[in-house]
């Protein structure tokens, strides 16, 4: 009895039905980016429903405020850096220099107000000096 029937090797087997490569493909490329944005679009609608559902304006304190005097002026700041970052870049040209924590001034511009603050529930004037 020769009634046994030859098994094919995989690749020499005839396609069936649907090949699911292009699907993958098309899935593993879009699906991603759906999420994505749709992620996104889901938590800016969140975002807007919450900063439209918060509390209303703050509370209305009657004040006065006017601004006395206004200057300019160059003020200085210092700033130091950390011995520990970019160690490795800046001992290159210079490995012997001997600062832990080097130090620089920084100089900028500034706007000086001098503001009176006049409080009618306290009855009090404040003067206050600000700095932008």
């Amino acid at each position: 009895m020769d009634d046994s029937v030859e098994m094919l090797p995989y690749s020499e087997r005839p396609k069936k039905g649907f090949n699911f490569t292009p699907m993958r493909l098309i899935l593993t490329l879009v699906f991603p980016i759906l999420t994505f944005f749709s992620l996104a679009f889901l938590i800016g609608i969140v975002a807007v429903l919450f900063g439209e559902s918060s509390v209303s304006s703050s509370i209305f304190v009657p004040s006065q405020c006017k601004i006395v005097s206004s200057s300019v002026d160059i003020r200085s700041s210092k700033v130091c850096e950390l011995g520990v970052l970019n160690y490795k870049a800046k001992r290159v040209f210079y490995p012997f220099e001997a600062s832990k924590f080097r130090c620089r001034y920084d100089y900028y511009w500034a706007s000086i107000f001098k503001v009176e603050y006049l409080d009618h529930s306290l009855g009090q004037t404040q003067s206050l000096v600000d700095q932008r």
